[in-house]
């Protein structure tokens, strides 16, 4: 879960204007950049569509702690991604919010 958590703040560092997505993916602490920078690209690639199902499917509305920049990140991988890569561990939702 670490890489759709990392995923989420570069993304919000590049909305907010902080740096560039690659600046942000080799300044992350993540280990594996080249997976970070893909994953990145790619949902930023489908950003306007991902923010159309999540508000189609009132994904913000119904998980009140979800941050907007990780809803989008699951949802890419969900829908266009290789599904769920999260290691074999437990889902601790306290870590990625």
């Amino acid at each position: 879960m670490a890489l759709y958590a990392a995923a989420a703040a570069v993304l919000a560092g590049v909305e907010s204007r902080q740096g560039s997505i690659k600046g942000l993916v080799y300044a992350s602490s993540f280990q594996n950049v080249k997976q970070l920078y893909a994953l990145v690209c790619e949902t930023q690639r489908y950003s306007a569509v991902l923010d159309s199902v999540i508000a189609s499917a009132g994904l913000l509305r119904a998980e009140k702690q979800l941050r907007p920049h990780l809803a989008k990140v699951l949802v890419y991988e969900l829908l266009l991604g290789r599904g769920f890569r999260g290691g074999g561990g437990r889902w601790k939702p306290s870590s990625c919010w």
